[in-house]
Parts: structure tokens; sequence; C-alpha cells
């Protein structure tokens, strides 16, 4: 496993999340509970862990008691990271997780530029925002 629990838990409390009794609460500074959050995870180049650590971070919430919502907007070059993220999720469906797929392993930008076909990009961001605000946490994988 890339993280175990205590690091998975430094993470969340580096994320300004708070732990009382093994649940994380979502709390301000002065303990009032917040609605929701929401995070990029983001990262340098493909195949460097973006997907692992949303759907590490993601069961670790959900078995935390959050209700938490990850998506992969965009994914290409096969599903694998998909089926791990709708694994990870708690009651996840494709749809809900994934906007945008492509059996090439190739950027939207790029697909866009040599085939001539345009990507709704307002479309996915109207599908995101849907969303937002549903469940306690937001995890959307970016690149």
């Amino acid at each position: 496993m890339l993280c175990n629990e205590k690091e998975i838990s430094f993470l969340v409390l580096s994320l300004g999340l708070r732990l009382h009794n093994g649940y994380v609460r979502l709390l301000d500074g002065n303990n009032n509970k917040k609605q929701s959050h929401a995070f990029l995870i983001v990262g340098s180049d493909t195949n460097v862990g973006k997907t692992v650590l949303s759907g590490l971070l993601g069961k670790y919430l959900i078995k935390r008691g959050l209700t938490v919502r990850l998506t992969k907007p965009f994914c290409s070059g096969g599903r694998e990271d998909i089926e791990y993220l709708l694994r990870a999720g708690d009651d996840v469906h494709q749809s809900n997780l994934n906007y945008w797929y492509c059996d090439e392993p190739i950027s939207p930008a790029t697909l866009e530029m040599r085939t001539k076909k345009i990507i709704n990009y307002h479309e996915i961001v109207k599908k995101m925002k849907e969303g937002l605000g549903k469940n306690d946490i937001d995890l959307v994988e970016g690149v």
C-alpha cells in the first residue's frame, strides 16, 4: 500500500479537516460545522499517483462518516482509473464520476487538434457544478 493510516491521517489534518474520535469533522476555526469542501488532486505528470491518492483519501473519508464524491472528469487510455475510483467510492456510478473518455491515451486538447472534434467543456463544467455541495467532500482528480 502506498499510504498507511497514519500518513492519510496527516494528509487529512493538513487539508484543514479535524479528526474527532476516529471520525473526520468539517469544522472551522471556531468548531462550527462547515457546509462542504472541494479539493482538486493534481500532479506534474501521468502515472504520478493522482488516482491512487484520490481513491485512498476518498475511502478513508468515507470510512470516517463523510459523504464523498470522487470525480475524474477526463480520462483516456484505459478504464482502470475509472474502475479503481468506482471501487473506492461510496455508491458511485460512472456517469457521475467521469464526463469525457477516450480509448486512445491522449489529452482532450490534443484530440481536438488532431481530429477537429470539439469537446463541450461547458457541459462538463456544468455537470461538475451540479454535484458540488451535495456531499461533505468533493475530490476532483485533475491533470
